[in-house]
């Protein structure tokens, strides 16, 4: 999930600037202006905890504790009966729950159904999907909310310099060039070891 990098401290929002140009030197002023996403993979483990533990202070703000709830575990027991038991969203989950606004209907029914205490939770293969097209509404308009000029932020990813031809590239962009001769392995074997990070 994104994490905005505005909240992070001034001295991580520089380290996370100069981490971003390592990764791929050839990023213009525009490219920065317009903003940039960059994978915490990519980053020294180092800022990607310090990232992490900004962004989970951030979340303390609307819930105080990590949202992880188990809400229904099923088995069968040994004579083969299928079993379960199911424990509700506690209070202090549904109160942080409440302060979401649902995109839409589909949504809202879904999130009135985990509110609700006497709900019985679906198995895994039982849980509704959200259908593929409000999915796809919901995605253009908080594209359309957060980026109103159109101009999303441009998703950096590390780029080292082909021994073979001098140019750069990403690791799956190497993999797209050499698909035809070499096996995805060995292509990364080589991104590995003959391809130098910046």
């Amino acid at each position: 999930m994104p994490f905005d990098g505005r909240y992070l401290p001034e001295h991580l929002r520089l380290q996370l600037l100069k981490e971003a140009l390592r990764l791929d030197p050839d990023l213009s002023e525009d490219d920065l202006a317009r903003g940039i996403l960059v994978q915490l993979d990519d980053l020294p483990e180092q800022m990607s905890r310090a990232i992490s533990r900004e962004a989970f202070l951030r979340d303390l703000q609307w819930c105080p504790r990590n949202f992880l709830h188990r809400y229904r575990l099923a088995f069968k027991d040994l004579d083969d009966v299928p079993r379960e038991a199911i424990a509700p969203l506690p209070e202090d989950l549904r109160e942080a729950l409440d302060k979401l606004e649902p995109l839409d209907p589909w949504s809202a029914s879904v999130m009135s159904q985990w509110m609700d205490p006497t709900w019985r939770c679906k198995a895994w293969d039982e849980i509704d999907v959200i259908p593929k097209p409000i999915s796809d509404e919901n995605i253009r308009k908080e594209k359309l909310e957060r980026f109103p000029d159109g101009l999303e932020p441009l998703e950096v990813r590390e780029r080292r310099i082909d021994p073979f031809d001098g140019k750069r590239y990403t690791l799956a962009e190497l993999i797209e060039k050499y698909k035809d001769e070499y096996s995805e392995k060995d292509v990364k074997s080589y991104w590995k070891n003959a391809m130098k990070p910046n």
